[in-house]
């Protein structure tokens, strides 16, 4: 993660869950959950940066070995909320990285590793 900013930000990163709807990629709302996103660790969860800073974030999958096989969907986020103002309204900005994880027999995949910054495009998921 990176702050292209001018001012300090918090940013709250989690794990957030998805679905497939008429063959299109849902993002769940941030209070709802499913398997995917209950199995699945960010760390650290908040990232405090100063403007230019940058820091790491680590996201770990820890898929039951009683889990049912299937695709699950999700997405890692990246969040920044601002202060409500006097209404009682927070402007909230995320970006995330979508997750398909297929669960079943078959051989290990090959090692990923995504950087995820302001100025690049989010990456296409990639199906294992």
């Amino acid at each position: 993660m990176s702050n292209g900013t001018s001012e300090p930000a918090g940013i709250e990163l989690y794990a957030g869950g998805a679905e497939l709807e008429d063959g299109q990629f849902q993002p769940l709302p941030q209070e709802e959950t499913n398997e995917l996103a209950t199995w699945a660790e960010v760390e650290p969860s908040m990232l405090e940066l100063e403007p230019g800073q940058k820091g790491p974030a680590t996201v770990t999958i820890a898929v039951p070995e009683d889990a049912a096989p299937g695709e699950r969907y999700g997405a890692v986020w990246a969040q920044v909320s601002s202060d409500p103002n006097a209404g009682g309204v927070a402007q909230v900005n995320r970006v995330g990285i979508r997750i398909y994880l297929s669960v079943g027999p078959g051989g290990e995949p090959a090692s990923l590793q995504l950087t995820a910054s302001p100025q690049a495009a989010i990456p296409t998921a990639r199906r294992w």
